[in-house]
C-alpha cells in the first residue's frame, strides 16, 4: 500500500492555510481541498477507504499542532514518517474495523502524544539527575491541556509539601524509593522542596513513594481526591510489584470507597 496522495500546503492569505489532495498517478489534478481546522474527507469523497487513511494521518498532525502550538499547516516541514509496510498495513485494517464498530482511533495522534510524553519524562528524569529544570516544549509555545498539568501541579504541591513536613523525610523517601519501587539515590532534597513549590512535576512513582510516606499518619484522601490517588499510587504500585490485597487493604485503612478498591483489583488483573 504505497503513498497514493500527493498533498500540498498552500497559505491562505484571506483565511486559514489550505491543504490541497490529488492523486500522484494524475498529476497536479486537485480532487479536494480543505481549510486546515475543517474536516478532512468530503461528505461524498472520491477517495478509496486506504487513501482516506492516507489524508486522516495527515490531517491528524495538522490538527495536532494547530490545538497545541497553533501552528499551520503550512509550517509543517518534517511530516514524512517512513515505517514498515507491513506495520502500516497493520494500522490501516485496525482502522477499517474501528470505523466499522464506532471506535475512536488516530494513530498519529498517538504518536505524537508519545513524543511529546517522552519529551516530559526524559526532562524529569534531567531535573532529578542533575536539578537542570527545562522545559523545551515552551520554547516552542506547546500548550497542554490546562486543567490536566494545573491539577497535577496542585496534586504535587499539596503531597510534597504534606511530605518535606515530614521528621526524617529525605532517608525515609530514600528507604521506600529503594525497598518499593526499586530506585535509587537521584532525588535529592532539593528536588522535593521544588516539587512541593510547583516548580517542576515528578515521575508517578515519586508521587507514589511520597504518598506512602505521608499515609504513615496522615489519609491522603485527605489531600487529593480518589481519581488522583488511583492515578498517583495505585498504578505506580503495581507496577512495582505490589500485591493486590495490600493495596487493598490500605485503601480500606484510608476509608476509601468501594469503587476504587474495585478499580485496582481490575487493573492488577489487567496487568497480569
Amino acid at each position: 500500500m504505497k503513498e497514493s496522495l500527493q498533498i500540498t500546503l498552500r497559505k491562505n492569505r484571506r483565511s486559514e492555510d489550505l491543504i490541497q489532495v490529488a492523486r500522484k498517478s494524475t498529476g497536479k489534478n486537485i480532487l479536494h481541498s480543505y481549510n486546515q481546522s475543517a474536516e478532512a474527507i468530503p461528505e461524498n469523497t472520491p477517495f478509496s477507504e486506504a487513501e482516506c487513511f492516507e489524508i486522516e494521518w495527515f490531517d491528524e498532525m495538522v490538527k495536532f499542532f494547530l490545538e497545541k502550538m497553533n501552528s499551520d499547516a503550512t509550517e509543517l516541514e518534517r511530516y514524512r514518517l517512513f515505517l514498515p509496510e507491513k506495520l502500516y498495513q497493520a494500522m490501516f485494517k485496525l482502522s477499517q474495523a474501528c470505523k466499522e464498530h464506532g471506535v475512536d482511533y488516530r494513530p498519529m495522534d498517538s504518536i505524537l502524544k508519545s513524543i511529546i510524553n517522552k519529551i516530559r519524562v526524559t526532562e524529569k528524569k534531567l531535573y532529578e539527575k542533575t536539578g537542570a529544570d527545562l522545559d523545551v516544549l515552551s520554547d516552542i509555545n506547546y500548550q497542554e491541556k490546562p486543567d490536566e498539568s494545573e491539577q497535577l501541579t496542585e496534586h504535587a504541591m499539596k503531597i510534597f509539601k504534606a511530605l518535606i513536613e515530614q521528621p526524617d523525610f529525605y532517608n525515609r523517601f530514600n528507604e521506600k524509593a529503594q525497598s518499593v519501587y526499586h530506585k535509587s539515590h537521584n532525588i535529592k532534597p532539593g528536588h522535593l522542596k521544588g516539587y512541593a513549590q510547583g516548580h517542576t512535576l515528578p515521575s508517578k512513582w515519586v508521587f507514589a513513594c511520597a504518598i506512602d510516606i505521608i499515609s504513615t499518619d496522615t489519609s491522603p484522601v485527605s489531600i487529593i481526591d480518589e481519581n488522583a490517588l488511583f492515578d498517583l499510587w495505585v498504578k505506580p504500585g503495581l507496577r512495582a510489584g505490589k500485591r493486590t490485597n495490600e493495596i487493598s487493604e490500605k485503601l480500606k485503612t484510608w476509608q476509601c470507597s468501594e469503587h476504587i478498591i474495585e478499580q485496582s483489583r481490575q487493573q492488577a488483573d489487567m496487568a497480569v
